[in-house]
């Protein structure tokens, strides 16, 4: 297995306005800093109207740790003192797995 290294960041915001601002936000920011400094896989869950839960793969630990360092951290600091619950998880990629009709070279960005 590779060395990815996943960040699972869930955030609970008091309205739906906040939440889809901050999905904005950090949209542009992974425009931006995200898959030039390791980030390979980013994928957004909308858990109820006023949850997210966003899931990055980093090609390995010190691409991830040096992004939450320079940026990530930061972010997290400021979504909390605007009233925003946040909870971070991470660990290394154990499985990266996907079902045998699934054709990579097709796969193209998808945003909603």
């Amino acid at each position: 297995m590779n060395n990815f290294y996943c960040r699972v960041i869930r955030q609970t915001f008091m309205n739906q306005f906040s939440k889809t601002s901050m999905q904005d936000f950090l949209k542009n920011i992974t425009a931006q800093v995200g898959y030039s400094r390791g980030l390979v896989i980013r994928l957004n869950v909308d858990l109820s109207d006023t949850q997210r839960m966003a899931i990055n793969i980093y090609k390995d630990k010190k691409s991830a740790m040096k992004v939450w360092e320079q940026y990530g951290q930061k972010i997290v600091n400021d979504t909390k003192e605007a009233g925003v619950k946040v909870e971070v998880l991470e660990g290394n990629v154990s499985v990266f797995d996907f079902g045998p009709e699934m054709d990579l070279s097709k796969l193209d960005r998808y945003e909603i």
